[in-house]
């Protein structure tokens, strides 16, 4: 953690990036210790909720076939065409 002068300027600049957006009264960027607590708290709550989407994901669409698998009859594509990852365009099957 830096306690420079460099760490300083970034932090009034900060400051005054919250205040310009209403939010100064809120959080006190210049207390290293609340700045410290909220990156504790926020960064485990990010990956987390990541980690819950990328499961969900993997759950509705299922996982990526083998490298040598044949496309299925019928499916765009065909010999020649590369093939286009749409994991994420795919439709949401109905059980």
């Amino acid at each position: 953690m830096q306690t420079n002068f460099d760490s300083q300027f970034i932090s009034t600049q900060a400051k005054d990036g919250l205040n310009s957006v209403g939010v100064g009264a809120e959080f006190n960027v210049l207390d290293t210790g609340q700045m410290l607590l909220w990156h504790v708290t926020l960064l485990p709550l990010v990956v987390g909720l990541l980690v819950v989407m990328h499961v969900i994901l993997v759950r509705r669409h299922g996982v990526v076939p083998p490298l040598d698998a044949r496309p299925p009859a019928g499916s765009p594509a065909q010999v020649g065409e590369p093939i286009i990852p749409v994991q994420s365009a795919k439709p949401v099957r109905q059980r």
